[in-house]
């Protein structure tokens, strides 16, 4: 009620969310591409699942695009902030190459 939706999903920590986010979108055909500073419950939960995981350098744009394959449906994943340093993921950038 208080969202204005019926029902929701609530997780006791963003760790154990990021967890159940990665492993409910990937399979085991899938590319998981990674900014090597991501998180570690992203790290961890991209490590566990079945998807091939990659990890790009921090916020390099070129270093990205190489790690696309035609091999399975590609996921990138990063932070909008990122937690340890405070710089910002370049996200429309990211987008961009996502989409191609």
């Amino acid at each position: 009620e208080w969202l204005g939706f019926e029902r929701a999903i609530l997780f006791g920590s963003g760790f154990s969310a990021n967890q159940a986010l990665l492993f409910t979108l990937l399979e085991k055909s899938d590319v998981l591409i990674q900014d090597r500073l991501n998180h570690a419950s992203l790290m961890e939960a991209g490590a566990l699942s079945t998807a091939k995981m990659k990890r790009f350098k921090h916020n390099d744009i070129k270093h990205l695009e190489t790690l696309f394959t035609n091999e399975g449906n590609h996921l990138v994943v990063t932070e909008g902030v990122f937690s340890m340093d405070g710089d910002c993921a370049p996200l429309k950038d990211i987008a961009e190459v996502a989409r191609l």
